[in-house]
C-alpha cells in the first residue's frame, strides 16, 4: 500500500514538472505603476493559482532571510535587504501577486536605493538576475506544490495505516471474544452433561 502511494506521488510530480517546465520562461521587463508613477520593473506569468505563487514567492524570500515586508501602495516592500539571487549589495524590492483561479502574475520592482529602479539600460546584470528569478519561480512553485502534495499523501497514508491497525485490533478482539464465548458455551455444556449424568445415577 505504502509503495503504491509513493509511486503515485512520483508519477504526479513528474507529470507536473513536465507540464510546467517550459512555462513562465517569459519573465520580461515592463513598466509598472507605483504610487501613481510609471517605473521600470519586471513581470512573470504563471499557470498556477495566485495562492500557490504567493506562498512560493514568500518561501523563496524567506530562504534568503527576507521576511519583514511592509505594505506599500498595493505592493509588498522589502527595504534595504540582502538578496543574493539578485545582487551582492543591498536592494529595495517591491512585489505584487495577482491572479485568477489557475493563473497568476508577479510584478517586481528592484531599486538600488532612493527609488532608483533598475532596468536593462541602468543595470543589465541586476535586471537579468531579476528576470531569471521570476522565471525560476515557476519551477519553485511546482516543487512547492509537490512538497505540499507529498505531506498530504503522507498524512493520508498514516491515517490509512492507523485505521487498518484499528480494524485489525477490532477483528482480533472480536475473535478473542468469540473464542471465549465458545469456551464458555462448551464448559456450560459439559457442566450440564455432568449434572445430567449425576442425576441419572441417583
Amino acid at each position: 500500500m505504502k509503495g503504491q502511494i509513493f509511486r503515485l506521488i512520483a508519477i504526479v510530480v513528474s507529470l507536473n514538472m513536465f507540464a510546467f517546465r517550459g512555462y513562465a520562461q517569459n519573465a520580461k521587463e515592463v513598466s509598472i505603476e507605483l504610487a501613481g508613477i510609471q517605473q521600470p520593473g519586471f513581470q512573470g506569468d504563471y499557470k498556477h493559482p495566485s495562492k500557490l505563487v504567493t506562498a512560493t514567492l514568500e518561501d523563496e524570500l524567506k530562504k534568503a532571510g527576507i521576511t519583514k515586508g511592509k505594505k506599500y501602495k498595493g505592493f509588498k516592500k522589502y527595504e534595504g535587504v540582502n538578496f543574493p539571487a539578485l545582487s551582492d549589495n543591498k536592494v529595495d524590492v517591491y512585489t505584487k501577486v495577482k491572479g485568477k483561479k489557475n493563473t497568476a502574475y508577479v510584478q517586481m520592482l528592484v531599486s538600488t536605493g532612493y527609488d532608483n529602479f533598475i532596468n536593462m539600460q541602468k543595470d543589465a546584470a541586476l535586471a537579468t538576475k531579476s528576470i531569471n528569478f521570476l522565471n525560476k519561480l515557476n519551477e519553485d512553485a511546482v516543487a512547492f506544490q509537490a512538497a505540499i502534495d507529498l505531506e498530504a499523501q503522507k498524512a493520508a497514508l498514516k491515517k490509512a495505516e492507523e485505521q487498518h491497525k484499528k480494524a485489525e485490533e477490532k477483528q482480533a478482539k472480536a475473535l478473542k471474544e468469540q473464542d471465549e464465548a465458545r469456551k464458555k458455551a462448551e464448559a456450560e455444556r459439559l457442566r450440564l452433561e455432568n449434572l445430567k449424568g449425576q442425576n441419572m445415577n441417583k
